[in-house]
């Protein structure tokens, strides 16, 4: 585990801007560290199952502008905490979510680009098809296909 967050967080601190997240625990370690928050402007969270109390975390994250979740279970824990940051883009992968989710996300007035790479009920569709066209729309399904 301490591979899966000493790493990670050492590159951050060094100056790169953008973090793969695979363990909970990097993400209190980012946001609590000056250095970590003045460089991350892209997190990736990959197969992270989210707790109460991580959306607080992500908010701290003040530069981030562009955030992603692959395989990532609860993720409508964690997106109240998006809402507070200057988010440009959102991605989703095989990561469950509700259309409310989508609601907060389109009230982001920063928000240009949501990405989708897996099917949607109609209700997700009918969300995402919400943000446009203020909010482009980029996924390997039509959602036309899911009328």
């Amino acid at each position: 585990m301490e591979k899966l967050v000493a790493e990670p967080l050492a590159i951050v601190k060094a100056g790169d801007n953008s973090i793969r997240v695979s363990h909970r625990d990097l993400l209190s370690a980012m946001s609590s560290d000056e250095d970590c928050v003045r460089n991350l402007r892209d997190v990736y969270f990959s197969s992270v199952e989210f707790q109460s109390g991580d959306a607080a975390e992500i908010s701290k994250l003040s530069n981030v502008t562009s955030i992603g979740f692959y395989c990532c279970k609860n993720t409508d824990l964690a997106i109240p905490g998006c809402v507070q940051l200057h988010l440009a883009s959102v991605f989703f992968e095989t990561t469950p979510f509700s259309a409310n989710t989508v609601e907060l996300l389109g009230s982001i007035p920063t928000l240009i680009s949501f990405g989708l790479e897996q099917n949607l009920s109609l209700e997700q569709v009918n969300a995402v098809k919400a943000l446009q066209p203020r909010v482009k729309i980029k996924s390997s399904f039509p959602l036309d296909a899911f009328e």
